[in-house]
């Protein structure tokens, strides 16, 4: 149609910009979730993710994120955090989490690929891995430390601590002392219902809810959530050699109501056994945010012990 214009790929509040209230790609997102229509709003980001430019390994530049420091101390062993690939996700998630590790130890966080703007989305899931890495051996700077990912960001956490356990064996290398998991679900790609499914839809309503008050949604964060969540159930699950911490929420972020009909099959339960299993009293959303101080506990007990 003459004079139509396409849907602008930009940037939001997320990364430092303000977002587009005229941004038809998250309106429409918007909108879908709302009526119950989970499947058709991640058709709608999944094509707008595959117009966008890819990169194929670490070697490419501009591909390696950037540390953002969020506390330093005295302690040797650092905390590595990776940003949960979501469209509220990004640096600023672990804010409230290093707080209390300010004069303990250092903590660093590293954003994901493809959510600001100019960002190449990874081509597979090798590339995502092998950038991971590389940026996690960079902002380690030759210090021992542990890896930390919260939600979906844990299984990305988990995958690197795998990369980086193979290259040390292969070439030598650092390698993660231990691995935190912050109620990260096991993503199986099952199809169709089942509690998993019930889960997703319910975290896709919980997210569009916080954006009604944050306003952090925009097209390259909505798309690189939608190519993130198409890789996450490629993720090889093995058990890796580093020791694991795996932090679960006590409290269901479902609806009341639908927390009774589901049991505990809303919990994010440890992938391996025998696994460092602690919970924290907190749904799946505060234990980063309100509870994020008795997160922080349990991690720098474990990380003591280490």
């Amino acid at each position: 149609m003459a004079g139509a214009q396409p849907p602008v790929i930009g940037t939001g509040a997320v990364n430092g910009d303000v977002a587009d209230p005229a941004d038809t790609v998250t309106g429409l997102f918007r909108d879908a979730i709302r009526a119950g229509r989970t499947t058709q709003a991640f058709d709608l980001l999944r094509a707008v993710a595959g117009l966008r430019p890819t990169f194929g390994s670490a070697a490419e530049p501009g591909v390696l994120p950037a540390p953002v420091s969020l506390a330093s101390g005295a302690g040797r062993t650092r905390i590595i955090c990776l940003s949960t690939p979501m469209a509220t996700g990004g640096t600023h998630q672990h804010a409230r989490f290093a707080a209390p590790f300010r004069g303990l130890r250092r903590v660093v966080t590293l954003p994901m690929p493809g959510f600001t703007r100019d960002d190449r989305l990874p081509a597979s899931v090798e590339a995502l891995v092998e950038v991971l890495a590389e940026g996690v051996l960079a902002a380690a700077e030759g210090e021992p430390f542990v890896l930390l990912g919260y939600s979906s960001g844990g299984i990305l956490a988990h995958a690197t601590a795998l990369q980086l356990e193979k290259t040390a064996r292969e070439r030598g290398g650092q390698r993660p002392e231990g691995v935190v998991l912050i109620d990260t679900y096991r993503v199986t790609g099952e199809e169709g219902g089942g509690m998993q499914a019930q889960v997703f839809q319910e975290m896709s309503a919980a997210l569009v809810d916080r954006d009604e008050e944050f306003g952090l949604f925009n097209s390259t964060g909505l798309s690189a959530m939608s190519a993130y969540f198409d890789m996450l159930p490629r993720f090889g699950l093995a058990e890796p050699e580093t020791p694991v911490l795996f932090i679960g929420a006590d409290e269901p972020f479902l609806a009341p109501e639908r927390a009774a009909d589901a049991g505990d099959a809303w919990r994010a339960d440890p992938w391996f056994t025998p696994r460092t299993h602690r919970l924290v009293p907190a749904t799946h959303f505060t234990i980063v945010e309100e509870q994020a101080e008795c997160t922080a506990r349990v991690v720098e007990e474990w990380v003591a012990e280490l």
